[in-house]
């Protein structure tokens, strides 16, 4: 195959330079390439260890890397790595990491000693003098950490469990002697099984694989080909549950827990056998690097082989997908997304990309000065179509004419039919770099819209038919779309139609931002803006695209055929349909640490191109199966004024004049992705606050209980489990229950013990005051009796002078039973209303037969009293004489005193009604002092008796304010039973 190169020259200053081939399509030859992941090398900052000392990788449950080496233990986050400390020099090389069914951190070294890792440290295990005289020919195959006893299986001396620092042997208790490698795996995943012989030491070159079962009963067995050089026994499960075991020789051994399947003869000695979490197997080589085997299939067809010829081992990988491996060679490495393939040559060169595009059938890239092409087919088909003189910086594919459009910074050709031309008019007034191609459009009369500097232009077949004004600033990008060309420019974008030109940015803030793309997509034109996100525009201007409740961020749109759009990103990659005009958003895994340009798909499987890793593949079946994952969120201490806790987070009750708290969070992260944090304080507010540093500090906390929340994310990922921590601040001693309790009980003693004192004070003070009432009210009625007895005699005497012995007698007899239950009234505190009102019609009969009966009277008893209930005496007698002497005595007939007694709930209420001269005109009377202390004693008596706090125990009422003569007395008793 040979190339001839053309050399053209335009007298208006536009050169290009290319090859053709001769003879159509037989300018093209193929080039071997293969496809295979990215592996990137490293150094652990701030170490002595070069990449011979490194002897383990693992990832613990956490998510933390840990790296061992002969000279000590290092820890990664993805930012920094942490060297574990030690405070005793004893231990030996450093050679294994192992974590217990409970989260027991440790290491083994080369002289089968453990080391426990905690708080960032490493401590002996008591016990190591015990198990280092178990570790015969430095050599053990297996090591486990399970109810609290650790499980030894070694090259040598068979399996031991080691407890309490007694050691028990489960073979020799069951009568099975060997010699050989016993393996141990976990409880209640895989059987017992070992190599060698059962019964006694054999010289043969081959020697048996033996499968037992817990009980260690033989299940089956197998031969195997000894070899001088033995490396570490490793077992793996693989996707359909059965096991892949590697003695450390050349052979695998593949069975299940019922039989041994098979055997194979591997071409090299086995290190070290992992699975991912995709099921591809991972064999790694003494000799012929590490072998990878998609889906675990070990067809030799099926093997890639990454650094062949060295010694490197694949052992573990991160949540995030990346696989860790270290090579003697190189160091550690770290395959960040091992389903993306990168094409490379024979000789592992990059290809220097900077664009690609997809015909839908090809895939045309620029590797340097040299155009490249994908063709179709099961396997990578790539070839080189042509050179030319300078590197390539678009493309751009015509579908119409199934043309391909090329150009460097001064350049434009395009090739066709095998042969590459030249764009035939080259206008003078174009000036500047061919910055951008675009065939995106629906008139088949275009055959290409590109910039070149401050302008745009137009191509129709191989010539240009229009050339723009120029614009201010540099253009970026031209679409057209419904006779609409939307211009991409410095300082925004501008519209062009047949008819009008304008600012778009004059209507829409957003349009005044240059996009770094333009597309249309289902009759919707979508803008990408590296600050605002994805838009579309339509009649209601722009519309962002949302997932997340965020806008989708600037990243690569790549059209797949008419149906999706795939906006690719570090951040994730997000599926775009339109339906019934509805923009949907589907979110897939991310594509993480690559820095991407552009791409296109081929045969379902995307094509990116990336500013340092060339071309890679991704395939899109497969991507769509796995979901943006949530960062792994860790908690990694917490400070209090006295406290720190690191690992675990049952925090100590906090005093309250220690009432601060700082916590400190951190999300694993290997593929320098943006995290995000949001957290809350419960017992504080349920708000979430947003923050992108891993700190939160608390002060001057009340006496509360506490719950924190933490919670982070990726880009536009879902927020991850919240990690949670609970503790309280302790009230100060004088706001705890049991003080406010005992305060509690002894202000109720002292407000208590007042009480009572003022209860007793004012019990003493009532009766005081009662008894002085009642003598008061005596001392009254023994003033107002001989004044009464005088006149009660006057009128007896008169009787008598008069001859008339029967009234005098009936009237002696009054008087005698009058003063009789006056007396008897004085002793006693209560008196019935019965008795009460027998006591008042005698009082009234006397004093009317005294006057002469003039004035009549009527006692008047409603049927709700009872008279048999209690009230005071000498209550109201008072009242009924006041009414005869100071209100119908004056008048020598018809006089009327009535009294009538009604009942109203508890208290009885007595009304006392004369037609005398009322009471205001008996106060000018000569008894006026006299009566009204009689009136207050009773008053004051009534208020102690009846505990009334409102209204009036006596109402006096003149009637002539209602022209009426008379007074109305009503007096209210409390009524007792």
């Amino acid at each position: 195959m040979y190339l001839t190169r053309l050399y053209l020259k335009n007298l208006s200053s536009y050169f290009f330079y290319c090859f053709i081939s001769l003879g159509c399509s037989a300018t093209a030859f193929a080039q071997a390439n293969e496809v295979k992941p990215r592996i990137e090398f490293f150094s652990i900052p701030n170490s002595s260890i070069n990449s011979e000392e490194i002897s383990d990788i693992k990832i613990d449950r956490d998510g933390y890397v840990w790296v061992v080496s002969f000279k000590g233990l290092y820890r990664f986050d993805g930012q920094r790595f942490q060297k574990i400390s030690t405070n005793y020099n004893s231990f030996g090389s450093l050679i294994r990491f192992y974590e217990g069914n409970q989260g027991e951190k440790f290491v083994l070294d080369y002289w089968g000693a453990i080391y426990f890792i905690r708080n960032d440290s490493m401590f002996p295990y008591q016990q190591n003098s015990t198990i280092r005289a178990l570790y015969q020919s430095y050599g053990y195959s297996d090591v486990s950490y399970e109810d609290e006893a650790y499980h030894f299986s070694y090259n040598s001396s068979g399996y031991k469990i080691v407890k309490d620092g007694k050691v028990k042997n489960p073979l020799a208790e069951r009568g099975v002697d060997f010699d050989g490698y016993a393996v141990r795996l976990r409880k209640g995943i895989l059987p017992f099984m070992f190599t060698g012989s059962i019964a006694k030491k054999t010289n043969s070159e081959s020697t048996t694989f033996y499968l037992f079962d817990e009980e260690l009963n033989a299940i089956d067995s197998c031969l195997i080909t000894l070899k001088k050089q033995s490396n570490p026994t490793a077992i793996v499960k693989l996707a359909d549950c059965s096991y892949l075991y590697s003695s450390g020789k050349s052979e695998l051994v593949h069975f299940n827990q019922n039989k041994i399947i098979d055997t194979i003869d591997y071409p090299d000695q086995v290190l070290q056998l992992f699975v991912d979490k995709q099921n591809n197997l991972w064999v790694s080589t003494r000799n012929e690097g590490i072998h990878y085997y998609a889906n675990s299939d070990l067809s030799v067809d099926n093997r890639k082989v990454f650094l062949p010829n060295s010694t490197s081992i694949v052992s573990a990988q991160d949540y995030q997908g990346g696989v860790w491996l270290y090579s003697q060679g190189k160091g550690l490495g770290y395959i960040s997304h091992p389903t993306i393939q990168f094409i490379s040559t024979k000789n592992n060169a990059r290809p220097l990309v900077e664009t690609l595009v997809s015909s839908g059938k090809e895939l045309y890239y620029g590797d340097g000065n040299k155009l490249k092409v994908v063709r179709n087919g099961k396997t990578l088909n790539v070839q080189e179509l042509l050179q030319t003189d300078r590197q390539m910086m678009r493309l751009d594919y015509d579908e119409a004419r199934e043309r391909l459009w090329l150009s460097n910074r001064s350049e434009l050709c395009y090739y066709e039919e095998g042969k590459l031309k030249k764009l035939r008019n080259h206008n003078r007034d174009l000036h500047g770099n061919f910055s951008y191609l675009n065939s995106d459009w629906t008139d088949s009369s275009i055959s290409l819209i590109g910039t070149n500097g401050y302008q745009y232009f137009v191509c129709k077949n191989d010539s240009i038919s229009y050339i723009s004004k120029r614009y201010e600033q540099k253009l970026k990008g031209v679409l057209l779309w419904r006779d609409t060309f939307y211009i991409n420019s410095g300082n925004g974008i501008y519209v062009e139609t047949p008819d009008t030109s304008y600012y778009l940015g004059a209507r829409y803030k957003i349009a005044q931002n240059s996009a770094s793309q333009i597309l249309i997509f289902k009759e919707k034109l979508i803008f990408s803006f590296p600050s605002d996100g994805i838009h579309y525009l339509n009649n209601d201007g722009f519309q962002p695209i949302v997932f997340n409740n965020d806008v989708l961020p600037s990243a690569n749109i790549i059209k797949h055929g008419d149906h999706s759009l795939w906006v690719v990103s570090n951040y994730g990659c997000f599926k775009l349909s339109a339906d019934e005009g509805v923009v949907k958003v589907k979110a897939f895994s991310t594509l993480p640490r690559l820095v991407l340009k552009t791409g296109g798909i081929l045969e379902d499987k995307l094509y990116l191109q990336t500013r340092n890793n060339g071309i890679g593949i991704v395939d899109l079946e497969q991507l769509e199966k796995a979901r943006i994952n949530s960062p792994k969120l860790l908690i990694t201490k917490v400070l209090t004024k006295s406290s720190q806790y690191f690992g675990t987070y049952e925090i100590a009750p906090i005093p309250y004049d220690e009432n601060n708290i700082q916590i400190y969070f951190n999300s694993l992260n290997f593929h320098d992705l943006d995290v995000l944090y949001r957290y809350r304080l419960k017992g504080v507010t349920n708000e979430w606050t947003t923050t992108k540093t891993g700190y939160v500090n608390y002060v001057s906390l009340s006496a509360n209980d506490y719950r924190f929340d933490v919670q982070s994310r990726f880009g536009l990922g879902g927020w991850s489990k919240s990690e949670i921590i609970q503790f309280s601040v302790i009230p100060p001693y004088w706001k705890r229950w049991w003080f406010i309790c005992l305060a509690t009980l002894f202000v109720f003693f002292i407000v208590y013990r007042i009480l009572s004192i003022r209860f007793k004070i004012n019990s003493r003070e009532k009766v005081l005051i009662i008894d002085r009432l009642t003598a008061e009210q005596k001392a009254l009625r023994a003033r107002m009796d001989p004044h009464f007895m005088f006149n009660v005699l006057s009128s007896l005497q008169y009787l008598i002078l008069r001859k008339k012995n029967e009234q005098a007698t009936v009237f002696l007899n009054r008087f005698s039973s009058l003063l009789r239950n006056t007396l008897k009234q004085s002793d006693i505190e209560i008196i019935s209303i019965q008795d009460e009102v027998k006591f008042l019609t005698e009082y009234i009969e006397l004093e009317k037969m005294r006057l002469e009966n003039s004035f009549d009277y009527e006692i008047i008893a409603n049927k709700n009293v009872d008279q048999n209930r209690f009230i005071p005496p000498f209550i109201l007698q008072p009242f009924v004489e006041n009414s005869i002497q100071h209100g119908l005595k004056a008048f020598q007939s018809e006089g009327k005193l009535k009294l009538e007694f009604e009942v109203n709930n508890s208290f009885l209420k007595v009304t006392i009604y004369d037609n005398g001269m009322g009471y205001f005109k008996s106060l000018e009377s000569k008894v006026k002092k006299h009566k009204s202390f009689g009136i207050q004693t009773i008053e004051e008596r009534l208020k102690i008796y009846n505990g009334k706090t409102e209204g009036d125990n006596i109402v006096i009422t003149d009637l002539r304010e209602q022209n009426k003569r008379g007074t109305r007395v009503e007096v209210i008793i409390r009524l007792k039973k």
